[in-house]
């Protein structure tokens, strides 16, 4: 498993930086891997009680010097944040995506929460297929 100390975190929150008030948060991890753009957004709601740890981290301005970053290093290293790993902490909704610039064409594949699976393929003309599945393993022309 790659290292979260090497990539980028962000966690944002709709409205408000102060997550005791805002409705949702938002954890983005995303990094490069041997021409490989990986990217995941897990998302955390308030009203279905999926906002339950890193409970200090809200009104983020002062508390620099409290707070610390290898505590949502840890959260999210174990957070399922793998392009082939389902989330394992709470969630209403997450999106992952991988970028593969190092074939061809570049092929982009997306999954979420519902479990739909979209892959596109650009040729170097700039046209581009568009495919669709259920499991990631057969794919079909998306309707």
């Amino acid at each position: 498993m790659s290292t979260l100390s090497t990539l980028a975190i962000n966690s944002t929150a709709a409205l408000s930086t102060d997550f005791t008030e805002t409705e949702q948060r938002v954890f983005t991890i995303s990094h490069d891997e041997n021409q490989v753009n990986h990217h995941t957004q897990i998302h955390q709601r308030l009203s279905n009680n999926s906002k339950v740890y890193l409970n200090d981290w809200h009104n983020l301005s002062h508390k620099s010097d409290s707070l610390d970053s290898q505590d949502l290093i840890k959260h999210l290293e174990n957070s399922g944040y793998l392009f082939s790993e389902e989330p394992s902490i709470a969630f209403s909704s997450w999106f992952k995506r991988l970028t593969y610039d190092s074939l061809a064409n570049r092929v982009t594949t997306e999954r979420n929460h519902l479990n739909e699976w979209v892959k596109y393929t650009y040729a170097s003309d700039g046209t581009h297929v568009t495919q669709c599945s259920t499991d990631g393993e057969k794919w079909l022309r998306c309707n």
